[in-house]
C-alpha cells in the first residue's frame, strides 16, 4: 500500500510563517511609531483643527478649548505644546498681543531655535 500524500500546510508549518510575520509586524511598528517631537506636535495640531472645525468654527469656543487644552495638568507635553501654539496663533489674530507674548515666552523656553517665536518676541516684547 502506497501512502498518500497530503496537500497542504502543517500546523507547524503555519506556526512558524505566523510567528515571522508578528515579528516583521513588529519590527515595521517600532520604526514607524518612533516619531519625533515635531511629528507628534503636527499631529496633534490637527487633532485640535479638526476640534475646532467641528465646533462649528466658532472663534469664541475655539480659543475657549485652546485654552482649557493649554491649561490641563494631565495634558501629555506634545498636546499641551500643540495646545499653546494654537492659542498663542489666536491671540496674534485676535490682536491681543500682550497675552501673545506671555504665551511666546512660555513657548520659547521649550522650543528656543523657532524663528517664528524670536521674530515675534524681538517686535512685541
Amino acid at each position: 500500500m502506497k501512502a498518500r500524500r497530503r496537500s497542504g500546510f502543517t500546523l507547524i508549518e503555519l506556526l512558524l510563517v505566523m510567528a515571522i510575520l508578528a515579528i516583521l509586524a513588529t519590527i515595521v511598528v517600532v520604526k514607524t511609531t518612533g516619531t519625533t517631537k515635531d511629528a507628534k506636535v503636527k499631529a496633534t495640531k490637527t487633532s485640535i483643527a479638526t476640534r475646532w472645525l467641528l465646533g462649528g468654527g466658532n472663534r469664541k469656543r475655539a480659543l475657549t478649548w485652546v485654552r482649557e487644552a493649554a491649561a490641563a495638568p494631565n495634558a501629555d507635553f506634545y498636546v499641551h505644546t500643540e495646545a499653546e501654539f494654537a492659542l498663542w496663533e489666536m491671540l496674534v489674530r485676535e490682536k491681543n498681543i500682550p497675552d501673545a507674548v506671555v504665551v511666546a515666552r512660555r513657548l520659547a523656553k521649550d522650543f528656543p531655535e523657532n524663528k517664528e517665536l524670536i521674530a515675534f518676541l524681538k517686535t512685541n516684547g
